[in-house]
C-alpha cells in the first residue's frame, strides 16, 4: 500500500483555479482503494501501527518536498 495525494482546488467566479490543498487517499497495488480488508485490518493493533507507520513515511516526504502544503 502507499499514499497519493489529490490536490483540491479552489475556483473563483471567473473560473480559475489553483491548488488549495491536498487530500491524502491509500492506495493499493492495483492503484485502487484497498476496500474491506483494509478498513478490517484498521481494528486491529498490528493493522493500524502498519497504516499509521506507512502513513507518517508519505506525510514526512510530502512535507519535505513543500513545508507550506496543507494536507487533510
Amino acid at each position: 500500500m502507499y499514499n497519493i495525494f489529490q490536490p483540491i482546488l479552489s475556483v473563483d467566479q471567473a473560473m480559475n483555479a489553483e491548488i488549495d490543498t491536498y487530500e491524502m487517499l491509500i492506495r493499493n497495488n492495483n492503484g485502487e482503494f484497498p476496500g474491506i480488508n483494509f478498513l478490517h485490518s484498521l481494528t486491529t493493533q498490528e493493522g493500524n501501527d502498519a497504516w499509521i507507520k506507512a502513513s507518517r513515511k508519505s506525510l514526512k516526504n510530502a512535507l519535505n518536498e513543500q513545508k507550506n502544503r496543507k494536507i487533510y
